[in-house]
């Protein structure tokens, strides 16, 4: 019984100070022997301004269509490819298969959408947009003329056990193409689809893009067909289907950029507004061996005029090989920038932005990296049709970075 006792006193000692030595608390101490200091600065001297790039949607998770808060998106574009390691297109001329229909579907996540709102469907065997890098500036002379025309889709909604709305699936019948989607005669074979709103149509509408990462809702083509397998005696019509999802989509963006406000500083990737901030590093300030503890941005947000929870990005410029105009808009992104490991991103909160930039300060303070300043744009799976702006002009609510370091 004795040993017992003391092999428990010594089980729970251990546990104690194994449990002690993994807090999250830090321990105690009293080091005013160590000449080691913590010390604060605030930087409060920064500079904003906005500037212009040709909005591409290439990497959202959703399609639009339509025109909303001043920005228009005359077409989405799909593009379907030849799946790999299996060649799904050759069963459209497979002699020994019956192919009975062919169907394109594109999903959603509005569970209003009617036959009134509806986009035509057009096809063409050529490639004629780049995801990730057409702007609307390569499609204002497009035509669909020289495009077949396949009509409206019908709706599909799709319920679980319950009856509650899943997603809906817009569904065309693309049986006519047979032929075009599998020609042999075609060397440079490109399966390119776009949906188009009638001329004067007001409608909006929003899908689901191959982007979104649940493949099941990406856009799809499906084709059916029955196969007939015999025995001694039996004959059976066995029916069966294969997918194709996409490739590539985008959503062919157009804003009116003159309804950019010239005296605010704001995100959008719609408008393709984006925004530099410079500021003036007092290097001087910090002692030789200082190590940042803490360094945080905050930069206050106009919550009258901006969307809540936008997802914003703070990526340091490594070099400036050009002047930038604000009036301008550039192709691409006109700052270089540095990137991983010091590009990070938050969303905003209520009236504020708070990011941390601790890791690119430090690489400052020990001359690792340039000063250049930062590059501030909206995270590309934002709405494009959203946007954040910023409050600069309260006195006592200026934008800061707060800094807690240590010093020698």
């Amino acid at each position: 019984m004795k040993v017992s006792c003391t092999n428990w006193l010594f089980s729970s000692l251990f546990i104690l100070l194994v449990s002690l030595s993994c807090s999250d608390d830090p321990i105690n101490s009293n080091l005013d022997h160590s000449s080691l200091r913590l010390d604060t600065l605030s930087i409060t001297n920064l500079s904003f301004q906005n500037y212009l790039v040709y909005p591409n949607n290439g990497s959202n998770s959703n399609l639009y269509l339509g025109r909303k808060n001043n920005i228009e998106s005359s077409a989405i574009f799909i593009s379907m490819e030849t799946p790999n390691p299996v060649n799904y297109w050759a069963i459209l001329r497979d002699t020994n298969v019956t192919v009975d229909s062919i169907r394109l579907e594109v999903s959603s996540t509005d569970s209003t959408l009617s036959f009134e709102s509806l986009p035509n469907l057009y096809f063409s065997p050529d490639s004629h947009f780049s995801e990730n890098n057409s702007t609307y500036l390569d499609f204002e002379n497009l035509s669909f003329s020289s495009w077949s025309s396949l009509g409206t889709p019908r709706i599909k909604m799709d319920l679980n056990d319950s009856s509650n709305f899943i997603s809906t699936t817009l569904v065309w019948s693309i049986d006519t193409l047979k032929e075009a989607l599998y020609d042999t005669l075609d060397t440079n074979l490109v399966r390119t689809f776009s949906l188009q709103f009638l001329e004067n149509d007001s409608n909006f509408i929003e899908l689901l893009s191959e982007e979104a990462g649940y493949q099941t809702t990406d856009p799809k083509v499906l084709i059916y067909y029955r196969f007939e397998t015999s025995s001694e005696d039996t004959t059976v019509y066995d029916t069966t289907f294969r997918t194709i999802y996409s490739a590539s989509d985008l959503s062919i963006l157009k804003p009116d950029q003159n309804t950019v406000p010239s005296d605010k500083i704001g995100l959008s990737n719609g408008l393709g507004l984006r925004a530099k901030m410079f500021v003036t590093i007092p290097i001087d300030s910090f002692s030789i061996g200082s190590v940042i503890k803490s360094a945080n941005l905050l930069i206050p947000i106009d919550s009258s005029i901006s969307d809540s929870n936008y997802k914003i990005i703070i990526d340091p410029i490594e070099s400036e090989s050009q002047y930038v105009d604000s009036s301008v808009i550039y192709l691409e992104d006109p700052y270089v920038s540095y990137g991983a490991p010091y590009r990070d991103f938050n969303s905003t909160t209520n009236d504020k932005y708070i990011i941390s930039i601790k890791k690119y300060l430090q690489n400052v303070l020990l001359e690792n990296v340039n000063n250049v300043g930062f590059k501030i744009v909206a995270d590309t799976n934002n709405d494009p049709f959203k946007s954040s702006w910023f409050n600069l002009t309260e006195l006592n609510n200026k934008p800061v970075i707060k800094i807690v370091y240590v010093k020698p």
